[in-house]
């Protein structure tokens, strides 16, 4: 079963036509066309939430959050079994893990899209909230990477690129 799926997405990735992006720190949905179809970007921003006790007594807990404007991506892409990117850093010869980071962010009360970042409480120590979606990548080109994700469902996501040193994010939805 493993075989035969493998064997099916090595067949697809052979259809993708497009090109590497013309700038490094680009990411777009690959497909049959060269230019492939561009996410929408974005800056995401960080806000602090704490429960009332830590307002009232100093004891607590407060959450950290992504936030990024809007409901939904301008970027749609239909589910599928994988889904292609192509993004062009600087170099392709750093793993792909260490400058790409894949996540899902979920409607808010107030119609923006968020993450959790970080929690932490007075008692306890601080957790790191981000849950980091899998992702295979592979050289693409001469200094990008071929992103392949499986099996997203209907959502938000976005990319954070180059090891998280900025607020942009790379948005798309799943439908």
């Amino acid at each position: 079963m493993f075989l035969a799926v493998l064997t099916n997405l090595r067949g697809l990735t052979q259809n993708i036509k497009t090109t590497e992006p013309e700038f490094s720190g680009t990411i777009v949905f690959a497909d049959t066309t060269s230019s492939g179809k561009n996410l929408e970007t974005a800056t995401m921003t960080v806000k602090t939430k704490g429960n009332a006790s830590l307002y009232i007594t100093g004891i607590g807990k407060a959450t950290s959050f992504g936030v990024v404007k809007g409901k939904t991506s301008t970027c749609i892409l239909a589910a599928q079994p994988a889904l292609y990117f192509v993004y062009r850093a600087e170099s392709n010869s750093i793993n792909p893990k260490d400058v790409i980071q894949l996540v899902r962010f979920t409607p808010s009360k107030d119609g923006n899209r968020v993450m959790p970042i970080v929690s932490a409480s007075t008692f306890s120590s601080t957790s790191n909230e981000v849950a980091y979606l899998d992702f295979s990548a592979k050289k693409y080109g001469k200094s990008s990477y071929l992103v392949s994700v499986a099996d997203l469902a209907p959502g938000e996501y976005g990319f954070s690129l180059d090891k998280e040193r900025t607020y942009t994010v790379h948005l798309f939805t799943v439908r």
